[in-house]
This record gives structure tokens, C-alpha cells and sequence, in this order.
């Protein structure tokens, strides 16, 4: 992920155009098929799918999206922090959930008491 997001830094210039407002669909669409690979493999020899409790499918296209997502925000305001500290959140969130990785759990667990 890190070298991933190294190439995406370099070309920040380039990739925040394209991936922004204006840019090209078919771009973003390649991309986040280039996750969903990305992450299937790497699941598909770590994991029984049969026990997943949603198809695996809905499941590769919310961390493909969440993942551009945040890779064109951080493009869009100045990549103000480093590729590994964005890999690091991006792996932290898919792994605990949004939630969880901000910190942000407790406030769902005061509300169920």
C-alpha cells in the first residue's frame, strides 16, 4: 500500500486532476477495480469466504470506494501527510471499521448502556 501510495505522492499533481471533479470516470472506475483485485487477492488466500457474514462483493466495492475516496481527498488538499501515514489509516479503517480506527468507538458504546 505504501508503494502505491508513494507513485500517487509523486504524481499528486497529475492524479488530483484526474481523479478530481472534472476528471476522467473511466480513470477512477480502473482504480478502483485495481483495489478490488488488489484486496481480493490478498483476502482470497487468508480467508474461508464461505463464512464472511456479507458477500465479499459489497464488502471489496466499500473499501474500494472509502480507499479512492481518501486517496483523492489527500491529493486534493496538498498531501499534507506522508504516503505511510495514509497507508496506515487506510489499513487501520478497513481492518476496525471507521469508527473504531478514529478512536471514535466508546461514543457507540456509551449510547447502548
Amino acid at each position: 500500500m505504501i508503494q502505491i501510495l508513494q507513485v500517487f505522492y509523486e504524481e499528486a499533481d497529475f492524479l488530483s486532476l484526474i481523479l478530481g471533479p472534472n476528471g476522467d470516470p473511466y480513470f477512477y472506475e480502473k482504480m478502483r477495480q485495481f483495489f478490488v483485485r488488489y484486496f481480493n487477492a490478498y483476502l482470497g488466500n487468508r480467508t474461508d469466504k464461505s463464512k464472511w457474514r456479507f458477500p465479499i462483493e459489497l464488502t471489496l466495492a466499500y473499501n474500494s470506494n472509502a480507499i479512492l475516496g481518501v486517496i483523492t481527498y489527500w491529493l486534493q488538499h496538498d498531501t499534507q501527510q506522508s504516503p505511510e501515514e495514509i497507508a496506515t489509516m487506510l489499513i487501520e479503517t478497513i481492518l476496525k471499521g471507521p469508527f473504531e480506527a478514529s478512536g471514535l468507538h466508546s461514543i457507540f458504546e456509551n449510547d447502548s448502556e
